[in-house]
């Protein structure tokens, strides 16, 4: 339940939710820059809560709503920036920080206090659209009018900020191949990848090629970081599942879409049967699919073809990988 990160050069944002998914519950660490530990030292916080965040704008809940949360977060980063001038931080997008910033009151002086944190580069606003686009499903004047809204949104509410050159795409379902053109001509330099299809970042991981020029056909490219590892594979998941049913006949479980298994059925060994256990399973009423889409579609801006295609390769890839198991009849539209 415990990781032991003592000797990597250095501790990533993006860490502490990789580790809680992963099932950790605490970590060991070490290699903290020299000022920091000595202050932590000062201040007898060697042992703290170590956490991340990600908002989403209309998930669950209005943007409004959402942004009452933002507040909260883009508030406690600003005191905690003020309070101590060795902490840097990294936002993504500009949704909630232009709502926190326009919906103070003047007399916080909120965008000058944050402008000024820009400009020591303690405080790095990335991305730059109003939120992350999808790339997958988007019509290209979609993901274009989204960064168009961010670069508006960040001017009115902090003129005196830079526009990012770095572009933030750690969720977006997939990364399209027009992305990098797009990017280059809106003026970035650099983009955050990370849903990297599982085959294609393991080969990336062995011949160390995670940071890479990203191109396209109109010869544009520009410097592309892809996360490391984000979650768990889903290789691993549909194994684990898979295993924890077959072991106690009470256990029940559901999967949203069919993306990864299928693809964890048809890349097993054939000496494991991997289809016909799963068929089983499904017709014992203990293993469900929802959904049914490859991907769980996007309705905000993928047009009307786009989503009947991601439920139609679901189908077909459905068909291939587990002909015996029925189509879901119930759609998994939660994320």
């Amino acid at each position: 339940k415990t990781a032991w990160q003592i000797d990597p050069f250095g501790h990533a944002s993006s860490t502490p939710a990789v580790l809680a998914h992963l099932g950790f519950d605490s970590v060991v660490l070490n290699r903290v820059p020299v000022d920091d530990k000595r202050r932590m030292r000062r201040e007898k916080r060697l042992l703290f809560r170590w956490g991340s965040s990600h908002n989403s704008s209309i998930l669950a809940a209005t943007y409004d709503r959402y942004a009452v949360d933002g507040e909260k977060i883009h508030r406690a980063v600003l005191i905690a920036l003020e309070e101590e001038p060795s902490r840097t931080f990294v936002l993504g997008d500009v949704a909630f920080l232009t709502k926190f910033v326009t919906n103070s009151a003047p007399a916080e002086h909120v965008a000058a206090r944050v402008e000024k944190l820009v400009a020591e580069g303690r405080l790095e606003v990335t991305g730059g659209g109003f939120v992350s686009p999808d790339e997958g499903l988007s019509p290209l004047e979609g993901l274009v009018a989204a960064y168009n809204e961010g670069r508006r949104a960040l001017s009115d509410a902090l003129p005196n900020a830079p526009y990012p050159k770095t572009a933030w795409q750690i969720d977006p379902f997939g990364h399209a191949s027009s992305t990098p053109a797009v990017l280059a001509h809106l003026g970035f330099d650099s983009v955050v990848l990370n849903r990297v299809p599982v085959d294609d970042k393991r080969r990336m991981r062995r011949e160390k090629r995670l940071l890479f020029r990203w191109g396209s056909s109109h010869n544009s490219s520009i410097l592309a970081a892809t996360y490391d590892r984000y979650a768990v594979d889903g290789e691993k998941i549909h194994r684990a599942v898979l295993i924890a049913l077959e072991e106690e006949p009470s256990r029940t479980f559901v999967l949203g879409d069919v993306a990864f298994l299928t693809k964890f059925v048809t890349n097993s060994a054939p000496a494991e049967h991997v289809a016909a256990r799963v068929e089983k399973l499904v017709a014992e009423g203990r293993l469900e699919v929802t959904g049914g889409g490859f991907v769980s579609p996007d309705e905000g801006l993928s047009p009307l073809e786009g989503l009947v295609a991601a439920y139609n390769e679901g189908r077909r890839a459905l068909s291939d990988a587990l002909p015996n198991a029925p189509y879901p009849k119930t759609a998994w539209q939660i994320d």
